[in-house]
């Protein structure tokens, strides 16, 4: 997992220059807990990661540029 600094501006979290949308159901876990405009982990789990144009709904993505630094190859 990749682990991220941001800040949930009580719609999205900001992570340096990239927003990433937060759904409905967790937008208001995080306001109810206090967590808006405050300094907050996120994790990205690398499986989780696709590329837009194979979404079946695009228009719910959040897409963002990545470089990838390493790769790991796995067998089965």
């Amino acid at each position: 997992m990749n682990i991220f600094d941001c800040i949930f501006d009580g719609c999205s979290l900001k992570i340096q220059n990239t927003n990433i949308k937060v759904p409905e159901a967790d937008k208001h876990i995080l306001k109810e807990h206090g967590y808006t405009d405050k300094k907050i982990k996120f994790g990205i789990r690398p499986e989780n990661v696709q590329d837009q144009q194979q979404l079946s709904k695009p228009e719910e993505a959040s897409p963002f540029d990545i470089k990838v630094r390493a790769d790991e190859l796995l067998t089965t």
